[in-house]
């Protein structure tokens, strides 16, 4: 990959790379790790120190941990450059699924190189790209290479001229026959449902690949290892994963779109021997609810009686009459063309119509299950995309969607040029942070009242002091405590209601599985940094020069009356964001009377 060698050169510094999917997020870390580079996936509470390239989802680099991160590698000028894989997901449309794609422009706010990876980006949406990530054209230097790739054949197994209840029989005949023929290759196998790619992998012996599925990183490493040559997956296994020896890609229903098609049969024949990708027509695979002109695409690749690599690179290279040529493998369109056409797997390539079928490989099992398939493919929608879609079906509707896509393009519009104007108190918020990080680290465990008078035993906490120096402070601590936990007067998600720190900080909190930004409490666990902030706050302003005067002007200057101990909590208690962490105003108010220091 593009962005190893620079991170394999660089004696310090890191690369963070944006991955959309899970399973190329994993063969990236395995790749990077034979390599010899230090690689790390995002997690809040492994915030990637020492690592030469950090992965992390769209969803994570977009939220403020991540953001916050970003600040304080760019303000130790550890940040080398942001990667994004597969950036044609930016240009996913879908309001129902993984908005934070659309979101992705907003990393241009780090200020460091950026570089952009996909293979499959028609001319056509080179401008919307760039206007989404906020890039002006002339500062881009774009490097194209054609997308042709000459080992693979590209077919149409056509199977509507089957009953109903033999589809699934003729289907999987043929996939054996191929899984026969290429002993030593692997084999995929491309189903638009969770439940479709459940059936056939029963039906195949194989594991089933999908969002969701349990041990999906076994089942990934045993595919890429060898020790099972197919598997039966949604996109979840589309984009970017480079297994070498991979023959056959089929694509049983018919695909979503033209750019998931070229991502999901390019997955074959990566290490350029003889490869084939075949899509089954008459089976299954609806309206999934995408635009006039993918559906048009898609049915054209489908239909044609022409050249299929034609369709392909006429779309995602911008050129015509590129049909299959010398030192191709030929379709089946110019196979037809030239006289070559066979009918090797009992079905004729593009042709309605059936064969000999091998009645002994699939037949029972579709006895069983072949006609329910035929009735509710395509019912959960698999993969990485298994929100529900639907068909726009009256011209109201189609309306009401492009109104609200200009609402969240207009939105995010805002937000890049308010990013632009703030990026400057960003920087200085992640400095104050890194301080803050110092602060916490170097008040743990020990007194802060003990601290302030200069006694030598300081390490103990301020509610365990016995000294007559720390008496009324002990006493105040204890009654804003309660009275915090009596009136839960702290905002929701404003921090841990234990320490008062960010729940990204807070070793008690775990971010939740998916959701970046949300967090969980674990069970059993204790902070690490419980009494720190309270009782350095309250030091802060008992024993601070000018502490408690400070504090009054600034809840002033809020409408707040700092004779009132109700206003005073809820002074306290609000939320605000503070280098990108959702926190409390004690927080920050324990950071401007320096408590502990």
């Amino acid at each position: 990959m593009l962005f190893m060698l620079p991170a394999y050169c660089s004696r310090s510094g890191v690369t963070v790379v944006v991955v959309p999917l899970i399973a190329l997020r994993q063969d990236m870390k395995r790749r990077c790790e034979e390599m010899g580079i230090r690689c790390q996936e995002w997690e809040s509470r492994r915030p990637g120190d020492g690592a030469q390239v950090v992965l992390v989802t769209p969803e994570s680099a977009v939220s403020e941990g991540f953001s916050t991160f970003l600040t304080r590698m760019r303000v130790m000028q550890q940040l080398n450059r942001i990667v994004i894989d597969e950036c044609h997901v930016v240009l996913n449309d879908k309001m129902d699924f993984r908005k934070q794609l659309q979101q992705l422009g907003q990393l241009c706010g780090a200020g460091v190189q950026m570089v952009l990876l996909t293979a499959t980006l028609p001319p056509c949406k080179e401008a919307e790209l760039w206007r989404r990530m906020d890039f002006r054209a002339e500062e881009v230097r774009m490097f194209r290479a054609k997308t042709r790739r000459r080992n693979i054949r590209y077919r149409l197994k056509d199977v509507s001229g089957y009953e109903a209840e033999e589809k699934q029989a003729a289907v999987v005949d043929m996939i054996q026959r191929k899984l026969r023929q290429y002993e030593q290759g692997k084999t995929v196998v491309y189903c638009s449902s969770v439940d479709k790619v459940k059936i056939l992998a029963e039906v195949l012996e194989c594991d089933a690949y999908y969002s969701g599925v349990e041990d999906r990183e076994r089942r990934l490493e045993e595919f890429v290892r060898g020790k099972k040559r197919i598997i039966v997956a949604t996109s979840a296994l589309g984009m970017g994963i480079d297994i070498p020896d991979i023959r056959v890609v089929w694509h049983v229903d018919r695909p979503r779109t033209l750019l998931d098609y070229a991502q999901e049969s390019g997955r074959a024949g990566r290490d350029g021997l003889k490869s084939e990708a075949i899509m089954i027509g008459g089976w299954g695979g609806g309206d999934y609810g995408e635009k006039r002109e993918e559906v048009e695409l898609v049915e054209r690749l489908v239909s044609t009686e022409g050249c299929r690599r034609e369709v392909l690179e006429e779309y995602l290279d911008g050129l015509s009459g590129q049909a299959c040529e010398e030192g191709d493998e030929k379709c089946d369109g110019c196979e037809r063309e030239g006289g070559e056409e066979g009918m090797e797997d009992g079905v004729e390539d593009g042709v309605k119509g059936g064969g000999e079928l091998d009645r002994e490989t699939g037949g029972e099992l579709d006895r069983e299950t072949g006609g329910e398939l035929d009735r509710e493919a395509g019912g959960e929608t698999g993969g990485e995309k298994e929100a529900e879609v639907r068909g726009l079906e009256t011209e109201a509707e189609r309306n009401e969607i492009d109104w609200e896509e200009r609402q969240i393009r207009m939105q995010l519009d805002r937000q890049r040029r308010q990013g632009r104007r703030g990026a400057e108190r960003i920087q200085e918020e992640g400095v104050e942070l890194m301080e803050l990080e110092g602060l916490l680290r170097r008040a743990k465990g020990r007194c802060a009242s003990c601290v302030r008078e200069g006694v030598g035993n300081e390490e103990h906490v301020l509610f365990s002091c016995r000294e007559g120096h720390s008496k009324e402070e002990r006493e105040e601590y204890e009654r804003l405590k309660e009275a915090i936990r009596r009136g839960r007067t702290m905002e929701k998600y404003s921090g841990c209601m234990e320490c008062f720190l960010p729940q990204a900080w807070c070793n008690q909190w775990e971010e939740s599985d998916g959701v970046g930004g949300i967090y969980r409490r674990k069970v059993g666990v204790r902070c690490d940094f419980q009494d720190v902030v309270l009782s350095g706050f309250i030091v802060g302003i008992r024993r601070e020069e000018g502490g408690l005067e400070g504090l009054r002007e600034r809840m002033v200057g809020q409408g707040y009356d700092i004779e009132c101990q109700e206003e005073v909590l809820k002074y306290l208690g609000q939320k605000r964001i503070w280098g990108g962490l959702e926190t409390s105003m004690l927080l920050r108010e324990y950071y401007e009377v320096r408590g502990q220091t």
